[in-house]
């Protein structure tokens, strides 16, 4: 569908472009043109990854063979990928304690970034974790390790995952942190150490429902700080999802070159680029008006900026004789998402 759907637009604009006479000069027929082509609802916004994204970039790069330039990377495109982060992860990381859903944020979080994992097992206690002693007595493996955390009464807390690695070690499958109070301060995460398990904070009144069954998270809070240790099952089943943080985005930036004729001057080169893609429909944010799901066209970012480079592209190459240093032109891609484009440009 999508590829049908990309022959059609560019079969209409080709078609539309026919009716208007080429001219190497720039125009500002050619201009209108190219822009109202860009910026037309039709392409939605141009968002990285799309299908719309890819009829943007295979425009620009026929405009740049149909000039005469030499198309550089694989046929004219420089494909990469970047992370995004997933519009979808609240929405889709859940957990459940004996069937009762609790809600992302008021009750948990889940500071990871491995993405698509879930697991439905029994909870065990095992105290601070933060030792093999805390398992003697107990079996964790394929199940949920509960581990409480201390606090202090600094404001910042950074989260300590050597009791998560130990977890881990022991089998466990999943982790859930709770305390008396947690999400009342600021946890900072090296979300790079964290264990590849799902794993969830809990809020202090959604601690404190998991381990009534071994009691009152005060009276527990004080017997974890005399060190004892009070590792066991808790008789729970706890169902959690974590979602992807991120998607991973495939995109291109669009590459040509014109050559340039002065033997003495043919391997310097110049550089002109500007960025093709937009915000879509709103939806991953950047917009002025947030929340909004309607077409962004970005005729001004950076569709007018992308036209301007064509008409000069092809002014040049009416004029290559003239041309001593090459030039490359590039439309970068992944603009909006912070430079991804022609970071990645530059890095080759």
């Amino acid at each position: 569908m999508q590829r049908i759907l990309l022959v059609v637009l560019l079969f209409v604009s080709s078609t539309l472009f026919a009716q208007i006479k080429r001219s190497a000069n720039i125009t500002s027929n050619e201009l209108l043109y190219h822009v109202s082509f860009l910026a037309s609802d039709s392409l939605k916004g141009r968002q990285p990854g799309t299908v719309q994204d890819k009829i943007a970039a295979k425009y620009i790069r026929d405009e740049f063979r149909e000039y005469g330039l030499t198309l550089l990377g694989k046929k004219g495109y420089q494909f990469f990928s970047f992370k995004n982060f997933n519009p979808e992860f609240e929405k889709k990381t859940s957990l459940m304690i004996n069937g009762e859903r609790l809600e992302f944020s008021r009750d948990f979080s889940a500071p990871t970034v491995n993405g698509s994992d879930s697991l439905c097992a029994e909870a065990i206690f095992v105290g601070k974790g933060d030792s093999v002693a805390c398992y003697e007595n107990i079996k964790v493996r394929r199940k949920w390790a509960v581990i409480y955390y201390p606090l202090d009464d600094s404001k910042y807390v950074y989260l300590n995952t050597k009791p998560l690695e130990i977890a881990k070690n022991q089998g466990a499958a999943g982790i859930i942190i709770v305390s008396n109070d947690t999400l009342s301060k600021y946890i900072d995460v090296d979300f790079r150490s964290l264990p590849k398990l799902p794993i969830f904070i809990l809020s202090p009144e959604a601690s404190a429902k998991l381990i009534a069954p071994i009691g009152q998270p005060s009276a527990i809070a004080q017997q974890i700080a005399e060190n004892r240790i009070l590792s066991q099952p808790l008789g729970i089943n706890v169902c959690g999802k974590v979602a992807k943080l991120y998607n991973s985005i495939e995109t291109q930036n669009v590459v040509a070159m014109l050559r340039g004729t002065d033997p003495k001057y043919a391997n310097e080169y110049i550089v002109i680029g500007a960025h093709y893609d937009h915000l879509g429909m709103g939806e991953m944010g950047g917009s002025r008006n947030p929340g909004q799901h309607a077409v962004h066209n970005g005729a001004d970012d950076n569709a007018s900026g992308v036209v301007a480079m064509l008409e000069i592209a092809q002014k040049l190459a009416s004029e290559q004789i003239k041309i001593k240093r090459s030039i490359v032109f590039v439309a970068f891609g992944a603009e909006e998402k912070g430079l991804i484009g022609s970071q990645r440009f530059v890095d080759s």
